[in-house]
């Protein structure tokens, strides 16, 4: 078994202090016999599951640790890649994201993050290219883009510059004009 990151070891147990206390917490295999979904929530033999839920990617390149009370994901969610370096850290409570969510690339740079607040995405939300060059920052009020949303190329010069204002975008949206193709 390889050894993770004290960083995302801590981040899993914090996120499940709240499920462990007193309760003789699970932890099961995403293949283990008799855990499935029903009805949105994960069962394990027939009863809504509690504990947390460890998955190897099928080509074994990411693991991850996902904590559950009654069949919802509550608690954190921690994902590594082979080398052991953190692909991502997310936050649940009753099934819906919470918090800060961040990715990262298989060499440790950044490659987003994002705020959650009942489920849905809230405030600045950044992605980046591989090499740390931003490629877009966008602001949610109640997971709807609304403000200042930016995106570029790789190269580092804008692609879209534009604000949100009721529902309406204003601004360098980025698309492309329609051109006819025609055959030689």
């Amino acid at each position: 078994m390889k050894v993770r990151p004290w960083f995302g070891a801590l981040a899993l147990a914090v996120g499940l202090l709240g499920l462990t206390a007193g309760t003789g917490l699970e932890v099961v295999a995403s293949d283990a016999d008799g855990l499935k979904q029903v009805a949105g929530l994960l069962h394990l033999h027939g009863t809504p599951f509690t504990g947390v839920v460890t998955t190897e990617a099928d080509d074994f390149r990411t693991r991850k640790e996902t904590a559950y009370r009654a069949g919802l994901r509550h608690g954190g969610s921690t994902g590594w890649y082979a080398s052991g370096s953190l692909a991502f850290l997310r936050d649940y409570v009753s099934g819906r994201e919470r918090g800060e969510h961040r990715e990262w690339y298989s060499d440790g740079q950044i490659k987003s993050e994002q705020s959650f607040r009942d489920g849905l995405l809230e405030g600045v939300a950044r992605k980046w290219f591989p090499g740390g060059r931003l490629y877009r920052e966008a602001t949610y009020e109640a997971g709807v883009e609304e403000g200042s949303q930016r995106m570029w190329y790789t190269d580092g010069s804008l692609r879209a510059n534009y604000v949100v204002r009721d529902g309406r975008r204003f601004g360098l949206i980025g698309s492309k004009a329609c051109v006819e193709e025609t055959s030689t």
